[in-house]
């Protein structure tokens, strides 16, 4: 039997009865736990086995020193064949079997040997640490209850019997010996009902003996197995060391026992924690008044006590070390209604605060706060859902006042009810704020067992009245007189992005449609939005989406649209897509060019509020690939040498006129030029004036266009030209302008104006 210590605790060991360290009812309780709690326990105890990371390898040397083995595995994880054992007069009998774990072997002993498995825990722990120890060695294992291990070896140490050495065995033996005690109460040196003499500590010449009564069996058995009783500075020391005649096996049992299971033992009616309160109420003035029934030790919410009276409840939380008192009135009634402190509401933290008539009078409690309103009696809110609704400004903000108590759901949720919605709360999103309607559509699909799983932030009100609420896999969209779901993902998100309902969409028109390539499209009340893996989801206007579907929708020579339809003030509407931008004139009619040049000319220019205007044709191609596109303000012309160059409509109907593509001219290279009345446009190899009267006449490159420019042009001394080149037989030529003749002199090369 060992007399070590625990690890340090500083405050002194209260409650502890040297002729009363447990009752006999918990003592012998061979059912006091099964297999399954056990094993529960035991993982509890150790969180992290080191046992198999270095150096704490199986069948290596402790590397304390100590010169014991590292065992295969911690208490929790452990193993072995047990060898079945007749019944006698002590134990029922065990029915062996292979690879049973400990908590087998411990629940099994404990049922057939009338001894409590909480019992046995608490020895397993003060003899040889195994439920904490995270790499134990073989000698605890083999010695595991202490038993047939009297302090008789070197410096009052165990000296073990190696003939009881095994896990099962110590375990059999031990529970069994506990039995024998009581069986035989006067074979052994300590007797219950009696006085005893008992030492303090091996060394009893120096360190004395005291006088004990002994109240009861399972007493006089710890006393048998340990025989010491820890004196005042082992008592003092809580869990660490007294002086150096303080022994402390039966100390640390009733530790161990109270610390895991609550008090061992019934000999007082209070604890410290209530037992304080309940005298301040007397001193105050205000006692509570006589016990209406035992103390309850409470396991949930951390553990604690509760005890009733006649004017209210006190309770004692062990996790928060904490007692409180609640007088007797509609706080205590709903809190024993709703469980006490073993309930949802957990043990109170505090006295009430607020007055009822100004509002809400609350309770502060462990998990949450109780509210008192004369419109709503008793509702507990959770400390999440209470934090977010006091943040909410209470009773006046938007939430207004609680109308139901706590709902517990599936998967760790609930809910409270309010008058303008219901906050749920769930493990992954915490508290949102849903709408009546929602929570209810929520809860006839399941709740957090259903498709919707959880709600994921607050319910958004729309303009219309309707609302949306996000859930953790879908969207649910509330109109007056009807829903829709929209499962998250590219469309649910471009939507809320665009404002939902409220925004340019409108609400949903229909579910989702796929194509063969798993393209797809949703439609919408002013629109459709389309998805394909390149371009993700994109918007298309009504119109632009019915000129895409009759284009060829997915297998359109437009591609698949890239990015929103860009409605154009005024009327009309752009559509870009991967391969062709669509313009939906405000007349209806729609026309797509090529992604290139065109576009990207047409877009500097100011598209259709620019200069060129709406387009007026498609793309119209010659034999040479050269092309033009027209627009109401003119035509964009484009070839390879030139690129893209808008003139006016006069102009390009004149080079048409002078054979579009095969014209002498060639391809313009620059914008028209209108002058007072008249034009004129530079091609790559003339330049073509049309004059006020509307005559057309061209000019080649060179010495003639070079001087008239110089000149001033059409608007220049020379004026508007009225006559195409003459060219004269010996060379040279002429041209003749509305003040006058260009000459050209052939010998020197030279052009000269002379003047009508």
């Amino acid at each position: 039997m060992a007399i070590g210590v625990a690890p340090a605790q500083a405050d002194p060991v209260v409650g502890f009865d040297a002729g009363h360290i447990i009752d006999d009812a918990l003592f012998y309780d061979g059912n006091a736990m099964t297999v399954s709690q056990v094993q529960t326990f035991l993982n509890q105890r150790v969180s992290r086995c080191l046992i198999g990371t270095p150096p704490y390898i199986p069948g290596n040397l402790s590397p304390s020193g100590s010169g014991n083995i590292i065992a295969n595995s911690c208490l929790k994880d452990f193993r072995m064949n047990t060898t079945s054992r007749p019944a006698d007069a002590y134990c029922a009998g065990y029915a062996g079997r292979a690879n049973e774990s400990a908590a087998q072997i411990i629940a099994k002993v404990g049922r057939a040997c009338g001894i409590s498995q909480k019992v046995l825990l608490v020895m397993l722990e003060k003899e040889q640490s195994l439920l904490s120890d995270s790499w134990p060695v073989t000698r605890q294992y083999n010695y595991a209850m202490g038993m047939n291990c009297p302090d008789s070896g070197p410096g009052n140490s165990a000296n073990c019997n190696s003939d009881t050495a095994g896990f099962y065995l110590q375990m059999l033996l031990g529970a069994r010996q506990l039995k024998v005690y009581k069986g035989n109460p006067n074979s052994f040196n300590y007797k219950p009902f009696q006085y005893n003499t008992i030492q303090y500590h091996p060394d009893r010449d120096r360190c004395g003996t005291s006088q004990v009564y002994i109240e009861n069996w399972a007493t006089a058995a710890l006393y048998i197995y340990t025989p010491y009783r820890p004196n005042q500075a082992a008592l003092n020391a809580g869990w660490g060391e007294g002086n150096s005649c303080s022994s402390y096996g039966n100390r640390n049992f009733y530790n161990f026992y109270k610390q895991w299971f609550g008090p061992p033992n019934s000999s007082s009616t209070m604890s410290p924690g209530i037992r304080r309160v309940y005298n301040e109420a007397i001193a105050a003035g205000r006692p509570y008044g006589d016990p209406v029934g035992a103390m309850k030790r409470i396991s949930a919410n951390g553990g604690g006590y509760q005890m009733e009276f006649e004017n209210g409840i006190i309770t004692e939380s062990t996790a928060k070390r904490v007692s409180v008192g609640i007088r007797k009135g509609n706080f205590t009634t709903g809190y024993l209604a709703s469980g006490g402190a073993a309930g949802p509401w957990g043990f109170a933290m505090g006295d009430p605060t607020g007055v009822t008539s100004e509002g809400t009078r609350e309770l502060p409690m462990q998990n949450g706060k109780v509210l008192y309103t004369y419109e709503g009696g008793i509702q507990f809110l959770p400390n999440s859902i209470y934090n977010q609704w006091y943040a909410n400004g209470e009773r006046s903000g938007t939430w207004g006042l609680p109308t139901s108590d706590r709902v517990a759901l599936a998967d760790r949720a609930s809910s409270v009810s309010f008058e303008n919605g219901v906050a749920v709360l769930s493990r992954q999103y915490g508290v949102s704020f849903t709408t009546h309607e929602a929570y209810d559509d929520w809860i006839g699909r399941g709740g957090p067992l259903g498709n919707l799983v959880a709600p994921n932030g607050d319910a958004v009100r729309l303009a219309d009245g309707g609302s949306y609420q996000q859930f953790a896999r879908h969207v649910v969209f509330y109109a007056a007189d009807e829903k829709f779901t929209m499962a998250n993902g590219g469309y649910t998100t471009r939507y809320l992005d665009a404002g939902g309902p409220d925004g340019s969409w409108g609400w949903p028109a229909g579910p989702r449609e796929y194509f063969a390539d798993r393209s797809s499209v949703m439609p919408f009340e002013n629109g459709t939005a389309v998805h394909s893996a390149a371009t993700g989801v994109v918007w298309l206007e009504a119109s632009l989406y019915q000129d895409w579907v009759e284009r060829g929708a997915n297998q359109s020579p437009t591609g698949f649209p890239s990015v929103d339809s860009q409605m154009v003030d005024g009327g009309g509407a752009i559509q870009e897509y991967a391969k062709q931008t669509v313009f939906a004139r405000p007349d209806g009619e729609t026309f797509a060019i090529a992604n290139g040049g065109f576009p990207n000319e047409y877009f500097a220019a100011g598209g259709p509020t620019g200069s060129w205007g709406w387009p007026a044709s498609e793309r119209v191609y010659f034999a040479d690939r050269s092309s033009t596109v027209a627009f109401e303000n003119g035509v964009a012309m484009h070839s390879g040498a030139t690129g893209v160059v808008f003139i006016s409509s006069d102009a390009h109907a004149d080079w048409v006129a002078r054979g579009a593509e095969r014209s002498a001219t060639g391809f313009p290279v620059a914008e028209t030029v209108e002058i007072a009345g008249g034009f004129y446009q530079e091609y790559a190899r003339m330049f073509v004036f049309v004059t006020p009267s509307g005559e057309s006449f061209s000019i080649a490159k060179g010495k003639y266009i070079d001087e008239y420019f110089a000149a001033g042009g059409p608007d220049g001394a020379w004026g508007w030209p009225i006559s195409d080149r003459v060219y004269y037989p010996q060379g040279g030529g002429e041209i003749a302008f509305e003040n006058g003749v260009a000459i050209h002199d052939s010998a020197n090369g030279t052009v000269t104006f002379e003047s009508n």
